[in-house]
């Protein structure tokens, strides 16, 4: 049974410089870890990626099981030489991020934003 208090989207195509984007919604925690990490994987997996850029824009809370997630993702990525990249945390989500030192990890190698799509600062 799929949990409605978070979303994992994973925008359709692959930009022209081989960037994927997945967009993340809602509450993420314990229930979210394996999903996130399926889908990370799967994306790190497919022809013609260089980089997988993860927008928390729309996240509203994040625990460390759902941030486990995010680290497998990440070293799943980079294991098949892909960049990796997480934007738009803000409010708690980013604290969080900051508090356990994984932003400047997640940042280290972030693809440029697309044009397509805004990030939202600030918000």
């Amino acid at each position: 049974m799929p949990d409605d208090y978070y979303s994992i989207t994973r925008e359709p195509g692959v930009r022209p410089d081989g960037t994927v984007d997945v967009r993340l919604n809602g509450t993420l925690d314990i229930g979210a870890r394996p999903g996130l990490h399926g889908a990370l994987a799967a994306v790190a997996g497919e022809p013609g990626v260089t980089a997988v850029r993860v927008d928390l824009s729309e996240v509203t809370f994040l625990d460390s099981e759902a941030l486990a997630g995010l680290i497998q993702g990440f070293t799943e990525a980079r294991r098949a030489g892909l960049d990796f990249a997480v934007v738009g945390a803000q409010g708690l989500v980013h604290r969080v991020l900051v508090v356990t030192g994984t932003l400047a990890l997640f940042s280290a190698t972030a693809p440029a934003p697309g044009p397509a799509r805004a990030l939202h600062p600030g918000r």
